[in-house]
């Protein structure tokens, strides 16, 4: 599985290279637009406790994280970073646990995350039940920068 997700962030690391919200066409390409795992719904596996590798990030962010995320639209960062969404547990993005912060699922492909009067949006690129990979530039850090989080269930 490791194989597989270095393999899809790499792909998509090279697609926001390009500025393209998704790459392919032709041949053996592959198309790394959103990747849905037999119709999953977020809203029915966004619940839980889950580990957060990061790519792409700035100093401001570590490469872990810890996040719990409960079926009352709230979530907690118990650790490291949630770079996607631009928040950190401690340091200069840690704007987090003042205030509760939130989540909406607006679509099965769509969701904000709520934090001391921010909005971040991150783009949805894999949903399984135990893995959700997401990319964003939202909340702290250099606008702009694609950062990537990808998040696997803890069972």
């Amino acid at each position: 599985m490791a194989n597989t997700i270095t393999k899809l962030v790499a792909g998509v690391v090279f697609c926001l290279g390009l500025a393209l919200l998704s790459c392919g066409g032709g041949g053996d390409e592959k198309a790394y637009a959103v990747d849905i795992a037999n119709s999953i719904e977020l809203v029915e596996v966004i619940d839980g406790e889950w580990l957060i590798e990061n790519y792409n990030q700035e100093e401001l962010f570590v490469s872990t994280g810890h996040l719990e995320i409960y079926p009352d639209s709230t979530y907690r960062l118990i650790s490291g970073s949630f770079a996607a969404i631009g928040l950190a547990s401690e340091g200069g993005c840690s704007s987090q646990n003042p205030d509760d912060p939130t989540y909406q699922i607006y679509t099965e492909e769509l969701m904000s995350f709520q934090f001391s009067n921010t909005s971040s949006i991150p783009r949805l690129v894999k949903l399984e039940e135990d893995l959700i990979i997401f990319v964003g530039s939202g909340g702290c850090g250099l606008v702009g920068r694609q950062r990537i989080s990808v998040l696997t269930r803890i069972r």
